[in-house]
């Protein structure tokens, strides 16, 4: 409740009906200064004989005045007769809720401005400040998971496409990307923005190329990769959509399955967790054809060059292939 100890009066209307007051054609408003926001919830706790039904106020069932709430404010307008006492627990009984998962984003400490209005537009203000405490909550995660077969030639495959990342509140960094493989060793590897990391425990602080630091641990076989992303959404999404798995070995066969998962930085002390809800699921396939290496082939006699001649051509006719 906002005003749980508000006291209301009224000269005027406190005098009527033998003292006890009739607040019938009163106004009360409550909206914040700076303008109402859509998050803005307003609703009346029922007791004392109060209770809210719709847009309506009851007084042991019997509509005493009108609850309309636009754009963020509300209006209450007593439309009976109504004693002092219960006008009071009206404008006591008001509550206030933020449905916004970033309740701060419009400022973390708003006024309110609650106002009454009589029946001769005379008009008395109040003016209340709400601390609005946000909760840290877990980042959305979306991705296309690609699950593709990879085969053994020597090229890197990528495991996500499309992937989107809301931090919700606003100025949220994500700590880091974690990449769980249930296979571990020197012919396993995935590449991060044209960087190869392979899944053997790494030592001290590596980093890919751009800078990134990441981090390799094995337990039981299985690796787990670290990158300390630290950066927003839409970087972080980037990062994910980089990531590409290769298997270097002869003999590539079976699966291997990956989770991921991100970790925010730490706001209102949490670091919330969110992990993809789809496993990813690598077939390892035996190459169409074997990798060959390129072959250049040049014809015809050693080139000789005079000293103070002009520029030769080295290989005229050279020839390059790829099967």
């Amino acid at each position: 409740m906002l005003l749980p100890s508000g006291r209301l009066s009224d000269p005027q209307f406190d005098a009527l009906n033998e003292a006890k007051g009739d607040y019938n054609g009163a106004t009360i408003t409550v909206g914040r200064q700076e303008g109402g926001q859509p998050e803005d919830t307003f609703g009346l706790k029922a007791d004392n004989g109060l209770t809210l039904d719709g847009d309506n106020i009851l007084k042991d069932g019997v509509a005493i005045a009108t609850f309309t709430q636009v754009d963020g404010a509300l209006t209450i307008k007593f439309i009976a007769a109504v004693t002092q006492a219960d006008a009071q627990n009206v404008l006591r009984q008001i509550t206030y809720h933020n449905t916004s998962q970033d309740p701060e984003l419009a400022g973390s400490s708003p006024t309110f401005t609650f106002s009454i209005r009589d029946n001769d537009n005379n008009v008395a203000d109040l003016d209340i400040t709400v601390d609005l405490v946000g909760v840290n909550d877990p980042s959305t995660l979306t991705t296309t998971v690609l699950n593709p077969q990879i085969p053994g030639n020597g090229e890197f495959v990528k495991l996500f496409k499309d992937t989107q990342i809301d931090t919700i509140e606003r100025g949220q960094t994500i700590w880091q990307v974690v990449l769980t493989f249930d296979a571990s060793g020197p012919n396993e590897t995935i590449s991060i923005d044209g960087s190869t990391i392979v899944l053997e425990p790494s030592e001290g602080t590596p980093h890919t190329a751009s800078g990134l630091q990441y981090s390799v641990t094995v337990k039981d076989g299985k690796a787990t990769v670290l990158l300390y992303a630290m950066k927003d959404g839409s970087g972080t999404a980037k990062i994910i959509d980089s990531i590409g798995y290769n298997y270097l070995g002869s003999n590539p066969s079976g699966e291997r399955h990956v989770t991921l998962k991100i970790v925010e930085n730490n706001y209102n002390d949490t670091s919330p967790e969110t992990t993809l809800d789809q496993a990813i699921t690598l077939t390892l396939v035996p190459a169409a054809e074997t990798n060959t290496a390129p072959v250049i082939t040049v014809p015809g006699a050693t080139p000789t060059y005079t000293e103070r001649a002009d520029p030769i051509v080295l290989a005229p006719d050279a020839t390059v292939s790829d099967a």
